[in-house]
Parts: structure tokens; C-alpha cells; sequence
């Protein structure tokens, strides 16, 4: 989502709802965020969780974060990554959205 501000006077809003699932091993991990000019970094914690035992584990959670947008062109992206070694799965149910919220 692409954001392009003239005057730094307000604050974005930005939320992630997501859901995924991990794969049934222990210790199968996923990380979910919002991304602030990038793709691969996350600009405010990520939400992790992990299996703790070698059962599926589905969840669900919002990020969120709010940003004092610099003037100039942004965008914000909604960035997951894995544990590395496993198949887990983002997007489970086809729920994720991505949502920005700012007074222009």
C-alpha cells in the first residue's frame, strides 16, 4: 500500500490482521508484521508463534502499529516469514488484510 504525504502533520494507523498455520513438528514457527518502507524488516515487534508440541497449531492475531509518516513517498507492506525449515502456511482461510488508516 503506497502512501504519499506532503506535510508531516498526522499519524498513520496501521493494522494486520493474519492467520497461519504451522506444520505439525515442535518448535515450528511463524512471524507476522508490518513492514514501513521495506519488505523484509519489521518497523514495530513482530508477532511469533511456535508449536509447542507436534500438533498443527492455527492462530490468528492483529499487528499494529502507528507511525508519524515523514513526508515523501512510503509504503507499508505486510512482511511473514518462517522458522527456516519448515512449510508453514500464511493467509490460512484467505483472512490476511492489511489496513491503513490516515487523515489527509
Amino acid at each position: 500500500m503506497n502512501i504519499l504525504v506532503g506535510i508531516q502533520e498526522e499519524t498513520a494507523v496501521i493494522s494486520y490482521a493474519h492467520r497461519e498455520q504451522t506444520v505439525a513438528a515442535v518448535g515450528a514457527g511463524v512471524g507476522v508484521g508490518i513492514g514501513l518502507d521495506s519488505t523484509s524488516t519489521y518497523a514495530a515487534p513482530q508477532t511469533l508463534f511456535a508449536a509447542p508440541t507436534a500438533t498443527v497449531l492455527s492462530t490468528g492475531a492483529t499487528a499494529g502499529v502507528q507511525w508519524q509518516v515523514p513526508a515523501g513517498f512510503h509504503f507499508v507492506s505486510a512482511n511473514e516469514n518462517s522458522d527456516g525449515t519448515n512449510a508453514n502456511t500464511f493467509g490460512h482461510g484467505q483472512n490476511n488484510q492489511l489496513f491503513v488508516s490516515m487523515r489527509m
